[in-house]
């Protein structure tokens, strides 16, 4: 495998959304969200925008996130750093087939993510890009795709295995699936992980993954 050079992505909702996430999203100059059925993200411009231009995007009562840059005066909760990750050798594909997912397969994809990411996927998140998994007997039991995409690197996003078929390999496979694509398209692929998901940084690590960032993540609940 070949070493490549990484580099920390700031700031990357803000990024994704004026840029290769664009026709996702809705706001202006400071402030910018995912559409509702999306992705529940908001980012700003910089610590200096005024928290009002965060709570004029959002409906009464509704939660939302932002990760690595927030408004100084915003009243938001931490929630724990997430790593960024980024794959820092050239990622093989896996000998192990996936299957592309697509919209018929939505049911099933909320029905898994509900487990691993529950809030975080929607029924539209889908239209980041493309998403795979694999199935033992026809039921969807693992799955990965695509989700922020910034000038020159794709994020892979949405990596979870059902409990019951944790130790198979499954989220490996679909891991280097969806990186080698995002590789051969020229882009660089990273991904971001709890800092206290212990298991699956350890696999990311195995996989030639390297942290290139810790970042800050907090939730904002509009009054």
């Amino acid at each position: 495998m070949t070493t490549l050079p990484t580099a920390r992505i700031s700031n990357p909702f803000w990024l994704a959304l004026n840029t290769r996430n664009a026709h996702l999203g809705t706001g202006g100059g400071m402030a910018r969200r995912y559409e509702h059925a999306v992705a529940p993200f908001v980012a700003v411009a910089d610590r200096a925008v005024p928290a009002a231009a965060v709570m004029d995007l959002l409906d009464a009562g509704e939660t939302a996130y932002l990760l690595d840059c927030r408004p100084d005066d915003l009243d938001a909760q931490p929630v724990g750093n997430v790593l960024q990750m980024e794959a820092a050798v050239t990622i093989e594909a896996p000998a192990q087939p996936v299957t592309a997912l697509d919209e018929a397969d939505t049911p099933d994809m909320l029905a898994l993510t509900a487990i691993a990411y529950p809030f975080f996927f929607r029924p539209r998140t889908q239209r980041f890009g493309s998403y795979y998994g694999i199935r033992v007997d026809g039921r969807l039991v693992a799955m990965a795709g695509e989700r922020m995409a910034v000038p020159g690197a794709q994020e892979i996003s949405a990596i979870c295995t059902h409990p019951e078929f944790l130790g198979r390999g499954y989220a490996a496979a679909l891991t280097r699936h969806v990186a080698a694509r995002a590789q051969a398209r020229g882009d660089r692929a990273f991904l971001h992980v709890s800092a206290g998901n212990e298991r699956a940084i350890a696999l990311y690590e195995r996989l030639g993954f390297v942290v290139t960032a810790d970042l800050g993540f907090w939730r904002v609940v509009a009054p």
